[in-house]
């Protein structure tokens, strides 16, 4: 892969070189200076990207400044059913309406906060809490999920096998011991 990208590169660049030659001589034959155009050229090429840089460098600014003021309504409600819907505009019959206002900056997913740690040695409890105590029956992590999730697994690698097995019965494959 490398060698056919360098090849394309190699092939792209002589023709190129060819050409930027040929014009660099002709303008020597007419009196004027390569070199001095290819200063110009490299002076415009900076210039350019120096009025890219300060506009994309201002771009945050401005996208901050124009949401900065901008707040939304949306609306909280319980219809007839006990069932809860949010939206820019509530149904003349809900109930529990409750209006909620958010800036179109503000984050409105809640922090976690974890717990205090343990200050001193002397505080700890007298006995550690087990496993099972320290984290939660319906944890994904607690180790009897962990090894329902490992019988789940055997339990669909074996249907798979079989469905292996069925599926080269049908095509005429032999079985593998």
């Amino acid at each position: 892969m490398l060698g056919l990208i360098f090849r394309l590169l190699l092939k792209a660049m002589i023709p190129l070189g060819i050409v930027f030659g040929v014009m660099f001589y002709l303008m020597y034959l007419n009196g004027q200076n390569p070199a001095a155009f290819l200063q110009q050229l490299a002076g415009r090429m900076l210039d350019s990207m120096s009025q890219t840089g300060s506009s994309i460098q201002a771009l945050p600014q401005n996208v901050g400044d124009s949401l900065g003021a901008q707040s939304r309504t949306f609306y909280k409600w319980q219809d007839a059913s006990g069932a809860w819907h949010y939206g820019e505009a509530p149904p003349s019959d809900a109930r529990a309406l409750e209006a909620i206002s958010l800036k179109l900056t503000d984050n409105v997913v809640p922090s976690f906060q974890a717990p205090a740690p343990i200050e001193s040695e002397e505080e700890e409890p007298e006995t550690a809490p087990s496993t099972d105590q320290a984290i939660p029956i319906e944890s994904p992590y607690s180790p009897d999920q962990i090894k329902k999730l490992f019988e789940d697994a055997k339990q669909l690698q074996e249907t798979l096998n079989q469905r292996q097995l069925d599926q080269g019965a049908l095509i005429g494959l032999p079985a593998a011991e």
